[in-house]
């Protein structure tokens, strides 16, 4: 029954039945699915933004994938999981990338023919990122990580709101990501894997946590080789999850992909359409049994 209070007037004030409180086990329970599904929300839009990635530029998506993959295992060994901010920072990085000319885009992942103005967009690339990030709320950590990953410091609002512990752990994020990032371009450039870890242990700036990293990055390569089949198929046979072993050319020269691309189903509808003899075959592949690629071929 609602209870009534006099007031001036004789009028009369009705007041609504109070609310039970709930339980704490309610109240507990009712926060913690408002915080998973906070969660959930922020990660259907980084696999949303993914997605547009993987539309407009499926070479730079496929090589954030082979990084991510690879800092994983890294952060595995390391103890850093859970890790979403990692796996966040590894797929969304290319992103700001999506605003250059084709020409220098082209030009930077070859790595050649680069002038000084070239290199001052190319250094702007990760701010943009930051700032293409910025209207989704919740990515803080995630950004953070970013910034690290390319040498540059998140607000310091941030990193007292975080605590030096939980810094402390996305600067590994970060470090983790920047050997993989720099392994894989290093493989891209037509590196063997032990030139590749060869250079990166010598770096100049090469701090003895970071040669640790480096070691264990050795390590677990040597593991995944041994995993690793190549095969020489022709076009029609490729399947999505298949790497490249080796560039991919036209037959009168012109480079598709370069060697590390991993197949997606939007590279094998673009490629079904060519015509016979338009790609040097048959096309060497690696056959990695734990990415699940179907051996039957």
């Amino acid at each position: 029954m609602n209870a009534s209070v006099p007031i001036v007037g004789g009028a009369t004030l009705l007041l609504a039945p109070a609310r039970p409180m709930p339980d704490p086990i309610t109240l507990l329970r009712e926060l913690r699915d408002e915080r998973v599904l906070r969660v959930e929300i922020l990660k259907g839009a980084v696999r949303a933004l993914a997605q547009v990635l993987a539309v407009a530029d499926p070479v730079a998506y496929t090589q954030a994938l082979r990084v991510q993959k690879l800092a994983l295992q890294l952060a595995e060994a390391l103890h850093l999981t859970p890790c979403w901010e990692l796996e966040s920072a590894a797929v969304l990085a290319p992103l700001g990338g999506l605003s250059l000319a084709a020409d220098l885009h082209e030009r930077a992942r070859q790595s050649d023919g680069l002038n000084a103005d070239d290199r001052s967009v190319l250094a702007a690339l990760p701010a943009l990122t930051d700032r293409m990030l910025a209207p989704v709320p919740g990515l803080e950590e995630v950004r953070t990580v970013h910034l690290l990953w390319h040498q540059r410091a998140p607000p310091s609002a941030w990193i007292d709101s975080f605590g030096e512990e939980r810094m402390e752990t996305l600067r590994r994020m970060a470090a983790v990501l920047r050997l993989c990032s720099d392994f894989e371009a290093l493989l891209g450039r037509g590196l063997t894997t032990s030139e590749a870890l060869g250079l990166l242990s010598r770096g100049d700036r090469l701090q003895p946590q970071d040669l640790e990293l480096v070691l264990m990055l050795d390590s677990l390569h040597r593991g995944d080789a041994a995993r690793v089949e190549i095969r020489s198929l022709p076009l029609s046979r490729l399947r999505a999850g298949m790497v490249m072993a080796e560039a991919l050319y036209t037959s009168g020269g012109q480079l598709l992909v370069r060697r590390g691309f991993q197949i997606t189903p939007a590279f094998l509808e673009r490629v079904a359409g060519y015509r016979a003899g338009f790609v040097r075959e048959p096309i060497a592949v690696t056959l990695p049994g734990a990415d699940g690629v179907a051996r039957n071929l």
